[in-house]
């Protein structure tokens, strides 16, 4: 096969991870994921996929492997340029035919959590809620958007959204109204502290057809009170994992556990504590693993505790092996590159409770 790899190059995508003694490659353009054989060990080993036309060690496997690693996207022809086809995929992504209006509404940016993590914390959380005045103007955008859409997708973000369920009741109802009219479909997410997602709001969200929850755990117990508490200092995991238990089966409620070098090393502890209750027996609940980073610093983290992207990186895989171990589905569990193109004022709205149709191209941007 050594002639035919003068025609080929290493993709500058991929990379080789180790584990449990077994070495696995990856392909961050095409998802392209493979398990390397005992046999073929020592081949991959003296690989540099840095050195993008050095080919030789693969040059005693079989046609039927350097077919696979084509197949994967590992190794491309020489005259292949990868950052065009990202290229492409951004634009079409940015411009091309969507046709779903996305939107993030804030029905309040207060919250009775004191995270001390939180980008809201020097915001003094704010009590305003949504007004008329500004659901009127959403209601006004979607209908001058919903005859060019087929599909309206809302996430409810805040503060604590559920501190504004009166707000989210008369929006998703309008909008599933409007949408009635046009054959147009309408559903959404909600991302809460879970502190008042009790059984009964539970069900409420299914019907409004709002059916993703995200709710933030810290750790096992201790852990999670000493950054997930009430504004009075309560801790808060017992009634979120009570409330989880009780959750509609049709709302599905992904785990977010947000990692740092403090609560890392309590992960497995965690991962148990949440086998204890049951929470693996319910398919509707998934938990993952979350880097605690602010993006408006350099840095990209907040304070020492926090882990950089490359050392969460490292870790995140071994977080992932802890789940799987214990029988979990983790939540975010396609490896499959995402690669978005966003142009905000055509695709994406974010409106804040109380200022009327400002555009945000990140919650970490609310002010």
């Amino acid at each position: 096969m050594e002639s035919g790899l003068q025609e080929l190059k290493f993709s500058r995508y991929n990379q080789k991870v180790e584990l449990s003694g077994k070495l696995f490659l990856y392909n961050a353009l095409t998802g392209g994921y493979a398990s390397v054989d005992e046999e073929y060990r020592d081949n991959f080993d003296k690989c540099d996929f840095k050195k993008l036309d050095s080919m030789k060690e693969l040059a005693e496997l079989p046609n039927a492997i350097i077919n696979q690693l084509m197949e994967g996207g590992f190794i491309i022809p020489k005259n292949f340029d990868e950052f065009n086809v990202i290229k492409s995929m951004h634009y079409r992504g940015r411009f091309g035919a969507n046709k779903a209006l996305t939107m993030t509404l804030i029905p309040t940016m207060n919250c009775n959590f004191r995270c001390p993590y939180c980008y809201e914390k020097d915001k003094k959380y704010p009590v305003k809620k949504m007004t008329t005045e500004v659901m009127d103007a959403i209601i006004k955008y979607v209908e001058s958007r919903i005859d060019s859409v087929d599909h309206i997708f809302v996430t409810w973000y805040g503060g604590e959204p559920l501190l504004g369920l009166h707000e989210i009741r008369i929006m998703q109802n309008k909008l599933i109204e409007l949408a009635s009219q046009k054959d147009v479909q309408v559903s959404g997410m909600i991302i809460t502290n879970g502190y008042g997602l009790t059984k009964e709001i539970s069900d409420e969200l299914v019907q409004m057809q709002i059916k993703t929850a995200q709710v933030t755990i810290d750790g096992p117990e201790e852990i999670h009170n000493r950054t997930r508490f009430l504004k009075n200092g309560e801790g808060t995991y017992r009634r979120i994992i009570n409330n989880l238990l009780q959750a509609n089966e049709n709302l599905e409620v992904v785990i977010r556990v947000n990692i740092q070098k403090e609560n890392i090393k309590y992960v497995p502890e965690f991962v148990d504590s949440l086998k204890q209750v049951g929470i693996d027996k319910r398919n509707n609940i998934k938990p993952y693993f979350s880097l605690v980073r602010d993006y408006e610093i350099d840095k990209g983290y907040i304070y020492s505790s926090c882990f950089s992207v490359p050392e969460f990186s490292e870790e995140e895989s071994k977080l992932r092996q802890i789940l799987l171990k214990k029988g979990f589905q983790p939540a975010n569990s396609n490896i499959q590159p995402k690669l978005y193109g966003y142009f905000i004022e055509k695709q994406y709205v974010f409106i804040v409770p109380y200022i009327c149709f400002k555009f945000f191209s990140c919650n970490n941007s609310v002010v």
